[in-house]
């Protein structure tokens, strides 16, 4: 028993001295150790590109990543989240794009710390059963649709214009006009335009756009021609549009609320009569005039008004003289055309209506100046029904001024019950027939847009 009480005391000393550290001194158990901390990854993202543009019904459209990278290596892309700002406008699933309907919406890519967006513009695409359908066209001027459907334009001035989204557009024109007769076609907002020649008694498609950039462009063709000159009649009948393989049509923007109205009224100079020539011994003909380069037509482009031109050679005010009883601007101001003599829906918030007449009340026999601004202001006053809220706006004097007729047209504006102001334009019959020169309807242009701005 003694030599087992020894032998635990000795284990118990021996337990104690290793406690103390072999000198006496308590030493602590040692802790575990943690296993070090993970570091925090940096993340970087970036797009390759900063915008994107899609078409209504375009699915499965990838969102292109440049570099996705933790610590500056490649990073796994599985790992992205996407949202958009607008699920109306376009959805994103898996990184791929699609587009719900028409309208801009932000498409943001993120992981972590890193992200970046992609703006999305949406268009629409007009429906293909009607491609003259009202979300598909914007009409310039009084053209309407025939009993077919196809659309007609009688007017200068007047046309049709398409978005589209390809590389190309044509349009089938159908003229049963004598002689050929011709448009004006403007591409992507280009303001000058290019002059086409339509065939006479054909029915064939024009290639208004070729060899552009895959994207959204916009054609918009006038007609040049006025209605009836040299006793041939010009009607233009649009049958159909093509843009190619794989393009669309698009759906045509909404009209601004506070787009400027300005209709246009006159005779052979609005109609551009001879304007294409440079020679007053000239004869006027189809070919040597044009509807869309006048003081009208300029003055519209330079103050972005929307509006429709009536532009007839030979009219007067009221006074059968030319053309006979039915063709006076009393009896023609109302109708789409002297072709269709069905009464057209004038904009009552139409703002001004510009009205170019006299040189051929002027010489007509007979006719007295009283009698000349009686008619004038009975043609005023049964506008003024319909445009309300327009302010009239008469020219004279681009093929020079008769003091009978410029002082009947200044007591018109001040009898006038409504308002309305005279502004005479500057002389230019250098063109055919003595008629203006494009030059020359420029320079009108010029100061019937100032005119008009002080108006404003």
């Amino acid at each position: 028993m003694k030599k087992l009480f020894a032998l635990m005391a000795a284990l118990a000393m021996a337990f104690t001295f290793a406690a103390c550290g072999g000198d006496g001194e308590p030493v602590e158990p040692e802790k575990p150790v943690d296993p070090p901390e993970e570091q925090e990854k940096t993340y970087a993202l970036t797009l390759a590109e900063e915008s994107l543009l899609l078409l209504e019904g375009d699915t499965g459209v990838a969102i292109a990543i440049e570099s996705f990278t933790a610590d500056g290596a490649a990073a796994d892309v599985s790992l992205l989240q996407y949202a958009s700002s607008d699920p109306d406008v376009v959805t994103v699933a898996g990184g791929k794009l699609s587009a719900v309907g028409a309208g801009s919406a932000m498409v943001t890519v993120s992981y972590e710390n890193a992200s970046d967006t992609l703006a999305v513009t949406v268009y629409g695409v007009a429906g293909t059963e009607d491609p003259f359908a009202e979300n598909a066209v914007k009409l310039h001027g009084r053209v309407y649709r025939n009993e077919s459907g196809d659309l007609v334009v009688d007017n200068v001035n007047s046309g049709v214009e398409f978005a589209f989204y390809g590389t190309e557009f044509s349009m089938t024109i159908k003229s049963d006009a004598t002689t050929a007769q011709y448009v004006r076609c403007y591409i992507d907002g280009d303001e000058e335009g290019e002059r086409v020649s339509v065939k006479k008694q054909t029915e064939q498609a024009y290639a208004f756009a070729e060899g552009l950039e895959e994207g959204v462009h916009t054609v918009r063709v006038l007609k040049m021609t006025q209605q009836k000159t040299g006793g041939n009649t010009y009607s233009l009948v649009i049958t159909g549009v093509e843009t190619g393989d794989n393009c669309r049509i698009l759906e045509r923007e909404e009209e601004p609320e506070d787009v400027l109205k300005i209709d246009f009224y006159g005779d052979s100079i609005t109609a551009g009569e001879g304007n294409r020539s440079n020679s007053k011994e000239d004869a006027i003909t189809v070919k040597n005039s044009d509807g869309t380069q006048t003081y009208a037509a300029f003055t519209a482009q330079a103050l972005g008004s929307e509006g429709s031109f009536v532009g007839y050679g030979g009219i007067t005010a009221k006074f059968p003289y030319m053309l006979g009883p039915d063709i006076t601007m009393y009896n023609i101001w109302h109708w789409y055309s002297t072709l269709n003599r069905t009464e057209y829906p004038v904009d009552p918030d139409t703002d001004f209506v510009v009205i170019n007449l006299g040189t051929n009340d002027s010489s007509a026999p007979n006719y007295t100046s009283e009698a000349f601004a009686a008619d004038y202001l009975s043609l005023l006053n049964e506008m003024k029904v319909y445009y309300p809220n327009a302010h009239f706006v008469l020219c004279y004097g681009m093929m020079g001024t008769v003091y009978k007729t410029d002082s009947a047209i200044s007591s018109v504006v001040r009898d006038f019950d409504g308002e309305a102001s005279y502004c005479r334009l500057p002389t230019n019959t250098s063109g055919a027939g003595a008629h203006p020169t494009i030059e020359g309807h420029r320079a009108a242009a010029k100061v019937l847009t100032q005119f008009i701005e002080r108006l404003m």
